[in-house]
């Protein structure tokens, strides 16, 4: 499709998209935070890292608000995740589930139609394809949103059933051989396979980097952090033209992410190793005069003597 521009008062021009702004823009843990927040949202793009790609099916004011949230929604929960796709201009995501990893690592990213050809069982989203026909091609979106979305799909290993985000850059997916393709949501096709060197990144839980860098085994392919995929506060609808936000999701979300990044310089955390033993030890004294009257402790003293 041609290339659409959005200007900055069509994106905020309505009212609940600025009132997701503002949400957001309390989250900042700083001034730089915030900066980078106000170019995400307003201008669609963090210094030369635009996030529209210009070569997905569709596109529409409301589908650039809600590609615009997803990369805020990352930049606060993480910073250097976002930061490792702005340096690489990595804008093109396909989610998936853990389960997928160990073919990835071996033959790549494959259409559904590749795997069986190849003999790989299929159990996460790609398998919803046979509904019509296998697909012959894997898809790609430049909504980080959407993406999340597939790698939340049910699928049937539990052992590594976590959400997986494979990303790539607009360039990678037009050598690897682009395909137009008709869908609903905004995506575009690589036909058969993307292989292992066009693969960038691999975003994952927190928790799970280690393992799926085990896995993948490629230095070639960095493994990063993504949280809170599950746990989002707003949803924005790209063909209902619809913005909602959970206000109580919202607070959660907040206080959570105030806890997590609560620090204390060495100076705090030295004066609280060196006062807790002694009000420890206070508490203990306190609770002792109050259960033993001075008399009794007299005479104790006395029988002893």
């Amino acid at each position: 499709m041609g290339k659409l521009e959005f200007t900055t008062k069509q994106i905020i021009e309505y009212v609940k998209y600025n009132e997701l702004c503002d949400l957001f823009l309390q989250l900042a843990k700083d001034n730089e935070t915030k900066t980078k927040l106000q170019g995400i949202l307003y201008k669609g793009a963090y210094k030369n890292y635009v996030f529209c790609s210009n070569i997905c099916n569709r596109n529409n004011v409301d589908i650039e608000r809600r590609r615009r949230a997803s990369m805020a929604y990352l930049l606060i929960n993480n910073p250097d995740t976002f930061e490792e796709l702005a340096q690489n201009n990595i804008n093109l995501f396909h989610g998936t589930k853990g389960s997928a990893l160990p073919s990835i690592a071996k033959y790549g990213l494959n259409s559904l139609a590749k795997s069986e050809e190849q003999g790989i069982h299929v159990s996460t989203g790609e398998i919803g394809s046979q509904a019509v026909q296998k697909r012959t091609f894997v898809s790609f979106t430049d909504v980080l949103d959407i993406a999340e979305n597939y790698s939340m799909l049910p699928e049937e290993n539990d052992n590594l059933s976590f959400e997986v985000i494979i990303g790539t850059t607009k360039e990678d997916v037009s050598n690897a051989g682009k395909v137009n393709i008709n869908s609903a949501e905004v995506e575009v096709g690589v036909l058969n396979n993307l292989k292992t060197d066009l693969i960038k990144v691999i975003c994952v839980p927190s928790d799970k980097v280690n393992l799926v860098k085990k896995i993948i085994d490629n230095q070639n392919i960095k493994v990063l952090a993504i949280d809170n995929i599950c746990n989002k506060f707003y949803f924005i609808d790209g063909l209902l033209y619809s913005i909602d936000v959970n206000v109580e999701k919202y607070n959660k979300f907040q206080d959570n992410l105030n806890n997590s990044t609560k620090k204390f310089d060495l100076h705090q955390i030295k004066a609280l190793v060196l006062e807790r033993p002694l009000l420890n030890i206070k508490k203990q004294l306190e609770k002792i005069k109050s259960t033993i009257s001075k008399d009794d402790v007299d005479s104790d003293y006395r029988r002893v003597k």
